[in-house]
């Protein structure tokens, strides 16, 4: 081995070594810990809401924070609107924050591009829910 390869050598086993007493131990299996993110905080944050609103947006108290402020007017909104509704509309609408507040945010991804692919489709006069005019 010439002198050349074995200082490669030396240097590479030394940065081996130096990774591996610096980064943390962590399982094969083990999710990494969420990063905090480096934006600042959007407004409003969970503690401005009112009750009422918190009441409604529960679901999504862990993860409010991190949220855009479109994402966050659109459920402001959507929390206002909510006591108005009718008991059956309401309760919807509780169970359909709580279903969207269990996917991931890949699956939230996913189901935004859906929504927005199905919203392109011309409408269709077979809908079982009888939205459609049958002339």
């Amino acid at each position: 081995m010439s002198r050349e390869q074995l200082i490669v050598a030396v240097v590479a086993s030394l940065c081996v070594a130096l990774m591996a007493a610096v980064l943390p131990a962590r399982a094969e299996n083990e999710p990494a810990a969420p990063r905090a993110s480096l934006l600042p905080l959007v407004r409003p944050l969970w503690s401005e809401l009112s009750p009422a609103q918190q009441a409604v947006l529960e679901p999504f108290a862990q993860q409010w924070n991190g949220w855009s402020a479109q994402e966050k007017r659109v459920w402001v909104s959507l929390a206002d609107r909510v006591p108005r509704m009718a008991p059956e509309a309401r309760e919807r609408a509780h169970q359909r924050i709580r279903e969207w507040a269990a996917l991931t945010p890949d699956q939230r991804r996913l189901a935004r591009q859906n929504y927005r692919l199905a919203k392109r489709l011309p409408p269709t006069s077979g809908k079982p829910n009888g939205s459609a005019t049958v002339k």
